[in-house]
């Protein structure tokens, strides 16, 4: 069933999106556990970018129900959006997430929301903490947050940054800050995740270093999940 747009004047009446999962896998098994949705747009079947969709913050209420709606059921494995920066700056993340989890009886630890390293420090994460939404630091590695502050913040999980996983196998400097983010991390009781793994060896480094689940193109490419 394809999800549908809440009305607006700022899209076009028959925009519509096929929701995508980018799966995570666990590194050790290769087991399916986690997925990341993304919104296909589309215009009268045709393809339609992203980046011309004006209503950002309809288009991330609409993600967050659909998402909420494919992660409710029991057999599904936890969904995750990337918080788009509009629904970030105008400050309705939670309240629109609520919307979503209300609205589809979805349970709250069924669904995160992945909000950029970078932006961490500027989100109210209260409110998200308040109605059991998990939160994940995505793109870990690229921005300037310290060890210290990771403790701090109650995150779910973390997400290594492609930058990190490239060639990491050959890399003892950034074996080392791989390794140091994944045992403040997992101290804390967060998980580590990695974004764009794509070779084995990479998976096994990875691995090795603590690191439990990942995702990129050695696994499985994203699936259409409505059309």
């Amino acid at each position: 069933m394809e999800p549908v747009l809440p009305p607006s004047t700022r899209h076009p009446a028959d925009l519509r999106f096929s929701l995508r999962l980018q799966h995570g896998h666990d590194l050790a098994t290769g087991a399916t556990v986690a997925a990341e949705a993304w919104p296909a747009w589309h215009r009268a079947g045709r393809p339609f970018p992203a980046a011309a969709v004006r209503d950002r913050l309809m288009a991330t209420h609409a993600l967050l129900r659909a998402a909420a709606e494919q992660a409710r059921d029991i057999r599904a494995v936890p969904v995750s959006i990337n918080a788009d920066a509009a629904i970030l700056a105008d400050g309705s993340l939670a309240e629109a997430a609520a919307a979503a989890l209300a609205a589809t009886l979805c349970p709250p630890a069924r669904l995160a929301v992945e909000i950029p390293e970078t932006l961490l420090a500027a989100t109210d994460l209260a409110t998200l903490h308040a109605i059991g939404l998990g939160v994940v630091a995505d793109h870990y590695g690229t921005g300037a947050m310290s060890l210290r502050l990771l403790t701090t913040l109650r995150l779910a999980a973390i997400k290594l940054d492609a930058s990190l996983v490239r060639d990491i196998a050959h890399n003892r400097p950034r074996q080392a800050l791989v390794l140091a983010l994944v045992t403040a991390a997992t101290a804390q009781g967060t998980a580590v995740a990695a974004c764009g793994i794509e070779a084995e060896e990479e998976r096994a480094a990875l691995a090795a270093l603590g690191v439990r689940t990942g995702q990129g193109p050695l696994f499985a490419a994203r699936h259409t999940i409505a059309a």
